[in-house]
């Protein structure tokens, strides 16, 4: 019996050449180092294909574009191209001004002081008859209080429209603004062509300055080659006292009682000479029109009611300072005018007791002085 080393010998030996057998067959030729350095044969020259810029221009990149063939006596140039249509361009209509009813409010009084904008407005609502007082700022439904004057206020509504409301009617009569459309027959009256009477008491009433006057007749300075000339009467639409003095948009004045109204001397010179004239003087305005010269003369004088309130009363008869005394005694009694500042906060101070639910004090009011 063969030992058992003499058989793993014989396996180990077998492997062996096996492997030794694998790797004779298995081995690859090593290749030959070679130099780097160049060789002094020239290379081989390799082809380089040339790009065609005209070709690309021609046709295109990618080489598919195919000419046209023009036919026989078929023009070469290209037609124009026709133009646009013009499309008319719609004006969209300009939308009217919506008017929005007044406030259903009424002035009763104004607390004034030394700043505009502390001024304090008591205003009475129509419906419930409730009285408070409003500031600059403070808003009354859509409409906001921006201005309180002495003798009036102006809302701003929520469309821009303003509203202004006057403490009395002869406040609103007075104002400016209302004289450019108010009536002006018992004021001014013509007499004749290019002459007119003026009531000089209610005048100076309705325009008791010189810068109301020039903002009413839009008057500004007139110049011709560098030159003031005069003064321009602008916008006097719907300018009722445009109307009755006669003059017409586009009037330039040039003169008044033979002093020129170039500069700002001689219209200081015409305002003097102006206030400094009595009744039954007169007042000539020189004014060119259309390339012609007018002359307008105003003669001041008292027409009208103005005339039956100078003239003497008859026996028996009363004065209207008289009847005003006794119509203002009335008043006093009947508690109407306006309540003070007191006044106002006792009734504050009671609305807001009687919304809180406590027993509103007895407090008496003191009338009003």
């Amino acid at each position: 019996m063969r030992h058992p080393l003499w058989i793993l010998n014989s396996v180990l030996f077998c492997l062996v050449m096996a492997a030794l057998i694998f790797a004779f067959f298995s081995q690859q030729e090593v290749p030959e180092r070679e130099s780097i350095e160049p060789s002094p044969s020239a290379g081989v020259k390799k082809e380089v294909t040339k790009i065609t810029i005209e070709r690309i221009y021609e046709h295109d990149l990618f080489d598919t574009y195919q000419k046209e063939i023009l036919k026989p006596g078929e023009p070469i140039t290209m037609p124009l191209p026709e133009p646009p249509k013009s499309v008319p361009v719609e004006i969209p209509p300009i939308p009217k001004p919506a008017f929005i009813e007044p406030l259903k409010i009424t002035l009763k009084g104004i607390m004034a002081t030394s700043d505009d904008s502390d001024n304090v407005a008591i205003i009475q609502d129509n419906n419930t008859k409730r009285e408070a007082t409003y500031k600059v700022g403070d808003k009354v439904e859509d409409a906001q209080l921006i201005r309180i004057f002495k003798n009036k206020i102006i809302f701003l509504r929520s469309n821009g429209q303003q509203e202004v409301l006057y403490l009395r009617q002869q406040d609103a009569q007075l104002d400016p603004t209302f004289a450019k459309t108010s009536d002006w027959k018992d004021i001014i009256k013509k007499v004749a062509p290019n002459n007119y009477q003026v009531n000089p008491t209610l005048f100076v009433d309705k325009i008791p300055n010189l810068g109301d006057l020039i903002d009413m007749l839009d008057l500004t300075t007139v110049y011709q080659q560098g030159n003031s000339v005069g003064l321009h009467v602008g916008n006097t639409e719907n300018n009722a006292l445009a109307k009755a003095l006669g003059v017409e948009k586009g009037d330039t004045i040039l003169r008044v009682n033979d002093i020129d109204a170039t500069d700002t001397k001689n219209r200081v010179a015409i305002y003097k000479n102006v206030i400094s004239l009595h009744e039954g003087d007169s007042v000539k305005v020189t004014l060119q029109r259309d390339h012609q010269i007018f002359i307008l003369t105003y003669t001041l004088e008292e027409f009208g009611e103005s005339k039956k309130a100078e003239e003497p009363l008859a026996a028996g008869t009363v004065s209207d300072e008289v009847l005003r005394e006794e119509q203002r005694k009335i008043l006093e009694k009947k508690h109407t005018f306006a309540p003070t500042l007191q006044e106002i906060r006792q009734q504050e101070r009671r609305n807001m007791l009687q919304k809180g639910g406590a027993p509103a004090p007895d407090i008496t009011t003191n009338d009003a002085e």
